[in-house]
């Protein structure tokens, strides 16, 4: 969800309350475009990260930051910045997360759905959990099939052994830590390709490249779309 950040000893707790108030957000995000539109009496601190965001409330130059909770959390734990907590809910919802998909692979659509829904709700939180805490990157180990597939499906794993996932960096979802690919959405995607027997294969580059080797067939799936 989008949450409001403020300094611990601040009595903001609605979106009411930042009337007025100086509010960081990250350039040319929707939550940008949101508040120009729907909250013209904000004054705006417009930053270039989410990271120089969060950090102008821990320093004073902004009453609040309003961001995704847990990129906060994790920038917040990151960076010792120990005067911040998360103050109150605002009404703009989640910040959903989407994996794309080769559009001439609809069989690896369909496995990668059925390898979704064989995670259980204890793994996704313990993934969850790892990210809002320390850090603990899942070591990739490949495994045999655990999810049931279709005899077409195993055929077409035995043609596909391997995938090329495509990221753009969005620390905690997912980033590169040295040699190390990281983050929720890749141990998500990790532990979703061990039940089903694939082995994923990274490569990190900004969001716009990461569309065209998808477009391209250089990438088989992208993060973070």
């Amino acid at each position: 969800p989008r949450v409001i950040f403020t300094q611990k000893d601040s009595t903001i707790g609605t979106m009411e309350d930042l009337t007025d108030k100086s509010v960081a957000i990250e350039r040319d995000f929707v939550m940008h475009k949101k508040l120009v539109a729907e909250y013209p009496h904000i004054k705006l601190l417009v930053k270039g990260t989410s990271k120089e965001a969060i950090e102008a409330v821990a320093t004073g130059d902004a009453d609040a930051y309003i961001g995704n909770l847990t990129i906060g959390v994790y920038l917040i734990r990151q960076n010792h910045l120990n005067n911040i907590k998360v103050a109150a809910s605002t009404p703009f919802g989640n910040h959903d997360q989407a994996m794309a998909i080769r559009n001439d692979w609809p069989e690896l659509a369909g496995i990668i759905d059925k390898g979704l829904a064989s995670i259980s709700d204890k793994e996704r939180n313990e993934i969850l959990t790892g990210y809002l805490g320390i850090l603990s990157p899942l070591e990739f180990q490949t495994a045999q099939p655990r999810v049931a597939l279709t005899p077409e499906e195993r055929a077409w794993l035995r043609d596909h052994p391997g995938i090329k996932v495509a990221l753009a960096p969005l620390p905690p979802y997912q980033y590169r830590e040295g040699e190390q690919f990281t983050g929720y959405q890749v141990e998500m995607l990790q532990a979703m390709l061990r039940q089903i027997g694939l082995v994923p294969e990274f490569s990190v580059q900004p969001l716009k490249e990461e569309l065209e080797k998808l477009r391209n067939g250089e990438a088989d799936v992208g993060l973070d779309l």
